[in-house]
């Protein structure tokens, strides 16, 4: 089976870099028995001139660097095209990451046992022990269905089957960061297509790791800034 993997990454120091390392690592090592393409889309355009270096020695990774500015559906879109290049067509199943994930072993192969027990499911997220701990879910139950933002929906690691992008126009541009999410979940509605959250599958999301990055005129434009593009596209949700 065919398994991409878009990883988004502002490498602008160490620690940052350390934390893409480790979501890359943690991926490979939580499936050996899966081969990934993994395709990080980077924001640090000085990334290998700062000596941060992501496909020298791990097979099957290409680093994308994309001349304009950071929007975080264009640079999803970059992925895509990166990894249609790379297998001639999209793989079977894209994983959409952040770059503060870490993949817990068998996260994904328990994701797909269950996806094939359901295969009108196209569009899957991971639990985060904490996360949907905090927002009221049960964790003893099996999945959870439906497209709500924040609890089956979760930005930071969506898996999606290749069909869904011929059936919805995604990634929209649009939205640079806040609510890119919210219109995944409305796209998938609107197309009726099935989302699930899979609560064997196990991720864990190092929450905010990344604004300290941006200035914080900039970090209110790509946040709350976007709720009116939302808005304009969906109307009143």
């Amino acid at each position: 089976m065919k398994i991409g993997c878009i990883i988004l990454s502002n490498t602008q120091d160490m620690e940052m870099y350390g934390m893409c390392q480790r979501a890359i690592h943690t991926l490979l090592w939580s499936e050996p028995n899966h081969t990934f393409n993994i395709v990080v889309v980077e924001s640090n355009k000085q990334l290998y001139e700062n000596g941060f270096i992501y496909d020298l020695q791990t097979p099957n990774i290409k680093t994308v660097i994309p001349k304009d500015n950071f929007g975080y559906n264009k640079f999803l879109n970059y992925g895509l095209k990166a990894l249609r290049e790379d297998v001639n067509g999209l793989p079977d199943w894209v994983v959409v990451a952040n770059s503060d994930v870490i993949f817990t072993q068998n996260w994904l192969t328990n994701m797909l046992e269950w996806q094939s027990k359901n295969p009108d499911v196209l569009s899957l997220s991971p639990w985060e022990p904490k996360w949907h701990k905090d927002h009221g879910l049960d964790s003893n139950k099996e999945m959870y269905m439906g497209y709500r933002t924040s609890y089956e929906i979760t930005g930071w690691c969506l898996v999606i089957h290749k069909t869904v992008f011929d059936i919805c126009s995604l990634f929209d541009p649009a939205f640079e960061f806040w609510y890119q999410d919210n219109d995944y979940a409305l796209t998938l509605q609107n197309k009726q297509v099935k989302h699930a959250l899979v609560v064997k599958s196990r991720v864990y999301h190092m929450i905010s790791k990344t604004h300290h990055t941006i200035s914080s005129e900039e970090q209110y434009r790509m946040t709350h800034g976007q709720f009116n593009i939302l808005k304009n596209k969906w109307g009143n949700v």
